[in-house]
């Protein structure tokens, strides 16, 4: 399998520099060769409007899963509307998340379930 990266990905990358802030562009290329702290950074220098589709186009791109966990992250607890917008369907979503590979909570830990307004009331 060859190790270069798919066409998408370069014509992926210059869009989202023409889609930037041009304080930011600084922040596309690293991003998209996988470093995290670029990408957080990207997804904290993008407009709210613009986080959902560069999340879409970086998931389309198979930038790294490092790098696409971290801007996923960041867009996801700034603006989670437009990122569900911009996927344009649930299964997409799903398979956006999935790619990312977040990783899951220790299931081994105890976890308490409230169903009441008032603990201690419906605990499981």
């Amino acid at each position: 399998m060859s190790r270069e990266r798919p066409v998408f990905w370069q014509f992926a990358m210059q869009a989202v520099s023409q889609y930037v802030d041009p304080w930011a562009v600084r922040y596309v290329e690293p991003a998209f060769s996988g470093d995290p702290e670029a990408a957080l950074c990207l997804a904290a220098a993008l407009s709210n409007d613009k986080r959902g589709a560069v999340a879409v186009a970086m998931w389309e791109a198979k930038i790294p899963r490092p790098a696409f966990r971290a801007y996923l992250g960041g867009a996801w607890n700034h603006d989670h509307a437009w990122v569900i917008g911009a996927a344009g369907t649930r299964r997409r979503l799903a398979a956006m998340f999935r790619y990312a590979a977040f990783p899951l909570p220790d299931a081994r830990v105890a976890r308490h379930i409230w169903r009441a307004r008032e603990p201690g009331a419906g605990r499981l």
